[in-house]
């Protein structure tokens, strides 16, 4: 009788992700990034989490751009480098991620020197327009301490805010 072949090795998602990834497709590089950081499908590592988010950033997934931000900013996976988070996060806000705004403005402020407040008191001011209360604070708070501009003792309140967005 003739012989069956053996059928091919059923492969799990990180592998069939990964492949998909190393063909141009970030979503699916974002997807191995966030399976490898919380050890989906295999063990965890942080190392080649950041590797595959910085794949998927590349390749123009914007996701995978604010999830590279984020470990860089926090030294996952390799040395920090909150300046590189800072543009990566920055080039998202651009694009009208402002949840990314939120985050470039916090650490800009972080950084701390005069240029850096102005633009995260710029930045929480993009994102305060969206409704983000947090945001709106965080503005309000530079305004009234004359940080990163002039001192400014307007309050924002979730009304103004509102005025702001509309």
């Amino acid at each position: 009788p003739p012989s069956t072949p053996e059928p091919e090795p059923v492969k799990d998602q990180r592998t069939l992700q990964t492949e998909q990834c190393e063909a141009g497709n970030g979503e699916m590089c974002t997807s191995v990034g966030v399976m490898w950081e919380q050890g989906k499908e295999g063990p965890a590592d942080p190392v080649k989490a950041r590797e595959f988010y910085g794949k998927g950033c590349t390749a123009g997934f914007d996701l995978a751009c604010s999830y590279f931000a984020s470990v860089l900013d926090k030294g996952v996976g390799g040395a920090a480098d909150a300046a590189k988070a800072r543009e990566l996060w920055g080039a998202q806000c651009e694009k009208g991620r402002l949840e990314d705004c939120m985050s470039a403005a916090i650490s800009h402020e972080a950084a701390g020197a005069k240029e850096d407040k102005a633009k995260a008191r710029g930045l929480y001011a993009k994102a305060c327009t969206s409704g983000n209360q947090t945001a709106c604070t965080a503005e309000a708070r530079l305004m009234m301490l004359g940080e990163g501009g002039p001192k400014d003792c307007l309050l924002y309140t979730s009304d103004a805010a509102d005025e702001r967005s509309s």
